[in-house]
């Protein structure tokens, strides 16, 4: 007999006790699917800028993403869209809401993310761009606008620190990896096609 709610974490990550508790009663009480808040925890510079972030996206729709789903929603949906690595659960999510209602855990998820280097937090991000590519042209524009709303842009004071001075470095450098990820994918595209053309 297969689990009525299945959930998902990553082997990173630690729950509050209450959060499946939060879940359940989120979805029996109609809820198709329940997000959990995430804190960032984790050694360093870099971790404190990652913490720093993370706190701005606390109810943010877009960015926080279901964690938790009614198995005949998941199995309705079919899934995981597997084209998609790393926005997969914003997809999955956006498909959840147009069926019924996200809910939302009192309880919180610690993500362990260690020690966070530059570096390696920019190489990270550029391998999600194929994914971001593909998540624009199924869901438009729009849904990628929403994805990339920080509310502290909005709010430039809320960064004036070191910790801000910390983040504007990352974002940009992820932007950057991402960026240069999609034209490589791009221009290697291009070429087989011609190749392939060439070959006919």
């Amino acid at each position: 007999m297969p689990a009525p709610i299945i959930g998902f974490i990553d082997s990173d990550m630690c729950l509050d006790p209450t959060v499946v508790a939060d879940a359940v009663d989120g979805i029996r009480a109609g809820g198709v699917a329940a997000i959990v808040p995430e804190r960032t925890v984790g050694e360093g510079y870099w971790s404190s800028v990652r913490a720093f972030e993370r706190s701005f996206y606390n109810g943010h729709d877009m960015i926080e993403a279901a964690r938790f789903y009614r198995s005949e929603v998941f199995d309705q949906l079919g899934g995981f869209d597997e084209d998609l690595t790393g926005p997969e659960d914003w997809d999955l999510t956006i498909r959840a809401r147009e069926l019924g209602s996200v809910v939302r855990t009192a309880g919180w998820i610690e993500h362990d993310e260690g020690r966070v280097q530059y570096l390696g937090a920019c190489r990270r991000k550029a391998n999600y761009a194929d994914g971001l590519f593909r998540f624009g042209r199924k869901h438009g524009i729009g849904a990628i606008m929403r994805a990339g709303d920080r509310p502290y842009l909005r709010h430039p004071t809320w960064i004036a620190n070191r910790l801000g001075v910390g983040l504007v470095a990352l974002k940009l450098g992820e932007a950057t990896a991402v960026s240069a990820s999609i034209v490589k994918a791009r221009i290697t595209d291009n070429g087989r096609r011609v190749e392939q053309e060439a070959g006919r």
